[in-house]
């Protein structure tokens, strides 16, 4: 069974808060896991920013279809910033599931719908990614003026890695044929 998410207008619908988590802590690693129905165009999943120093934390959905991350460190400057080579489909639910540890570039991947996808790494920096930002958005642009349309469902974002070359660690967000897990359901 694929989700039905939470339907998001593109014009006054998104999902914000303006405080940080307690016990929330910048790191070099992190596990996100959502469902996303795309519907073409620039699709912000998730998004935070900071003006000073420069920060931010963007996963979203090109006009390409391509997926996009960019994240910033604790200084305001690049810590990571990758583009997939392969598309998230329109017009259905896809599954969307990244893990990254920016101490070793060699854990680190995106799947969509449980397949390795390509990526190109414009930045991958061994230092920390500023998670601690106070103002986090879903589905909208940080200040909540670009909103998206579309839907999303089950968002996880953990401060952990998982090798998700193991299938059992792919098993706790999507199941063997394609389908969601209710195991997690996270917001920041």
């Amino acid at each position: 069974v694929l989700p039905e998410g939470v339907s998001f207008d593109g014009v006054t619908d998104y999902l914000s808060r303006s405080t940080d988590l307690v016990g929330n802590v910048d790191g070099k690693t992190f596990t996100f896991s959502c469902w996303v129905y795309n519907i073409g165009g620039v699709q912000y999943v998730m998004d935070s920013y900071n003006a000073s120093p420069t920060a931010r934390n963007l996963i979203d959905i090109k006009t390409s279809n391509f997926l996009g991350l960019t994240f910033y460190d604790v200084g305001g400057a690049s810590a990571l910033s990758a583009t997939t080579t392969a598309v998230v489909p329109k017009n259905t639910f896809s599954h969307i599931l990244v893990s990254i540890d920016l101490t070793n570039t060699a854990n680190r991947s995106i799947y969509i719908n449980d397949v390795l996808a390509g990526v190109t790494w414009s930045t991958y920096v061994n230092s920390n990614i500023n998670f601690t930002i106070p103002t986090w958005a879903i589905s909208a642009v940080y200040t909540g003026s670009t909103k998206s349309k579309g839907r999303l469902s089950n968002l996880f974002i953990a401060r952990e890695y998982l090798d998700l070359s193991i299938e059992s660690n792919r098993r706790i967000f999507i199941t063997a044929d394609g389908t969601s897990t209710p195991a997690y359901q996270n917001w920041i």
